[in-house]
């Protein structure tokens, strides 16, 4: 299956970006598709058509191939004496600077560099003699195949060589774009097809074109779980007469990893805490609401200068539940049926990057009312957690060792996220314990 980026779909929109042409498409399924071009005459002559990706719909992953093909309509012959064509990541990254002096203007840090970049020339071949003076195309339309793959990791560099960026050979990071809220900071990572077209002569331009490709890294191969399971920690508690106290439990499996378009193997639980010496009893318990969300922190740091922009998604709100909590040994269960068909969507994964750090917890609140009170006591927790994507690594297929997604031997190994055994509270077991190779970081 193919979809034509730049071919066969009526223009929706037209309009200017810098240097750049800016062509929307709408695909036979109804997606826009855009394409930057340098002037309208490149619009005219360069399509690019990508075949869709194996997992279908947009989005692209690690270690997949991206094929596809360059095509040139010519309406009468044209001399071409090269077809490049680059797939390349961008991470770009922007902070208030410190400034040491408080009247002085706030000054922007910025930080700009590519995470990967892969070439290929369609045209001429290695096998084709070179010619100065290029090659005379007939009129018509000639197409020129190119294929790429993702990389597993990043491999930046800074044309600057900025001493105060420290660059990471990480996990490529999905494509992303974080703005704060008063617009002070921002960080994109964004993947492109472009081609060239060179044309010899003082009087002829260089033909260019882009178009923009969605990632989503696969998952990293997971860590041995710990021994027991992640509980919350309760940022807010409930106390009632004689010391007596009440708390929302919160418990994810070992470790913490929730995966985009799966629900939460979320487990709640009321429990009692303090000193009941005065021997107070608590009373009968009603759940009134229950809130579960996920906080997404994302930290951009450009040398000394750093920024969190946070966000929260709610997954669950319900109100007015009336659901009777029985307890037994100081504990009530809720019921985990409450919270089904609770799925992440519409969120970046967790990642790390050389100036970008995206991380998230699950936040979790429930109203609670004892006897027959009518108050309502808001209880309180939260779960740091890493989000993944829930795709599974490309393994290499053991004919001609060409990529294939699914399951198998000789998966490609997919490091653990930087940041992430800290963040997650992870401590490592002894070698010997399990035949998994361990998280790298």
């Amino acid at each position: 299956m193919w979809f034509a980026a730049c071919a066969g779909y009526p223009a929706v929109t037209l309009g200017g970006l810098g240097l750049f042409l800016v062509v929307d498409f709408r695909s036979d399924s109804g997606e826009i598709m855009r394409c930057l071009y340098r002037d309208r005459e490149a619009a005219r002559m360069v399509e690019i058509s990508c075949e869709s990706p194996r997992l279908g719909g947009e989005r692209f992953t690690t270690g997949e191939s991206l094929k596809g093909v360059v095509t040139l309509i010519l309406k009468h012959e044209e001399v071409v004496s090269r077809i490049a064509v680059s797939l390349r990541g961008i991470l770009f990254a922007r902070v208030v600077a410190k400034s040491t002096n408080a009247k002085d203007t706030p000054l922007q840090a910025i930080d700009k560099h590519k995470l990967f970049e892969s070439s290929d020339v369609p045209f001429p071949r290695t096998t084709q003699p070179s010619l100065v003076q290029g090659y005379t195309l007939p009129k018509g339309r000639a197409t020129f195949p190119f294929d790429f793959h993702f990389p597993t990791l990043s491999t930046c560099k800074n044309k600057t060589k900025a001493s105060w960026i420290h660059h990471h050979q990480t996990c490529l990071p999905p494509s992303f774009q974080i703005i704060s809220q008063k617009k002070e900071s921002r960080a994109e990572a964004k993947y492109f097809l472009e081609v060239v077209v060179h044309r010899p002569g003082a009087f002829k331009n260089n033909l260019t074109c882009k178009q923009e490709i969605v990632f989503l890294p696969a998952d990293p191969w997971l860590p041995p779980p710990m021994l027991q399971g992640t509980t919350g920690s309760n940022t807010q508690i409930a106390r009632i007469k004689g010391g007596v106290g009440i708390a929302l439990e919160v418990s994810l499996p070992s470790p913490a990893v929730l995966y985009l378009g799966r629900e939460i193997p979320l487990q709640l639980a009321v429990v009692t805490e303090g000193n009941n010496a005065a021997g107070t009893s608590v009373p009968s318990m009603k759940l009134d609401g229950l809130i579960v969300a996920i906080r997404t922190e994302t930290t951009i740091t450009v040398g000394p200068n750093a920024s969190m922009v946070a966000s929260t998604k709610e997954l669950v709100h319900l109100k007015r539940l009336n659901l009777q909590l029985e307890e037994v040994n100081n504990v009530r269960i809720i019921s985990s049926d409450i919270v089904r068909g609770a799925v992440i969507a519409n969120i970046c994964p967790s990642f790390t990057t050389c100036t970008v750090m995206q991380q998230h917890v699950l936040v979790v609140e429930a109203g609670v009312v004892l006897g027959t009170d009518t108050t309502i006591h808001v209880l309180k927790a939260e779960v740091n957690i890493e989000i993944h994507s829930g795709i599974r690594p490309v393994t290499l297929n053991a004919f001609d060792n060409s990529p294939s997604i699914g399951s198998g031997e000789e998966e490609i190994f997919i490091p653990w996220r930087i940041g992430s055994e800290r963040h997650l509270g992870i401590s490592r077991q002894p070698s010997g314990t399990t035949s998994e190779p361990p998280p790298p970081y």
